[in-house]
């Protein structure tokens, strides 16, 4: 019987938790964050943090952070566009777990409609660092847009490095690391991540 209490007032913390995030997020964007635009009935449900001087869209229905699902309460969702050029479009309804970290430095991160996105998901437009070690410590790096198509699923674990274009309806399975385009309507996993068969 104290077992069911102790879950019920877990359960109603998180509720209360989830909602004042919401809520406290939307007050947020009203007063402070001047470059987030988001659409109606988006949902924060994980803390989130949001860095940078570009621009963050989120579309209507989208929702950020799962209750319950792990990392929930250790974790956070970090979007960042680093500077004024940078972009990240989260397209309408798409539905991303737990513990994401998406960074447009200077190019555009774009996720399309009703893609669903698993948790420790990492996404980044940059190297941030030269490859060549005379220039390691200077800013003399590219960024390459990085575009997810449409219906995508993308299992756990999974990291996108720049340059990346996912055609719609692809899988991209847990723990994969995409360097390269995976075209539409199939099913790509590994490190790097390659085409495994078609839908």
């Amino acid at each position: 019987m104290l077992n069911i209490y102790i879950y019920k007032c877990k359960t109603l913390l998180a509720i209360i938790a989830i909602n004042y995030r919401t809520l406290h997020f939307r007050i947020s964007e009203i007063l402070h964050l001047y470059n987030v635009r988001t659409e109606k009935n988006v949902k924060i449900i994980q803390h989130i943090t949001i860095q940078g001087r570009g621009k963050i869209e989120i579309g209507t229905g989208t929702q950020l952070g799962v209750y319950p699902s792990p990392g929930f309460k250790r974790g956070e969702f970090y979007l960042e566009a680093r500077n004024t050029t940078a972009q990240i479009i989260l397209g309408k309804n798409v539905f991303i777990n737990n513990n994401c970290t998406i960074i447009a430095d200077r190019s555009t991160v774009e996720i399309g409609d009703k893609t669903l996105i698993g948790p420790n998901f990492f996404c980044v437009d940059s190297d941030f660092h030269p490859l060549d070690p005379t220039q390691r410590l200077t800013s003399n790096y590219n960024c390459q847009s990085v575009k997810i198509g449409e219906n995508v699923f993308i299992g756990a674990h999974v990291t996108i490095l720049k340059g990346v274009n996912i055609g719609d309806d692809a899988v991209i399975a847990a723990g994969s690391v995409v360097v390269r385009d995976i075209p539409r309507g199939v099913v790509a996993a590994g490190n790097p991540a390659k085409l495994i068969c078609d839908l």
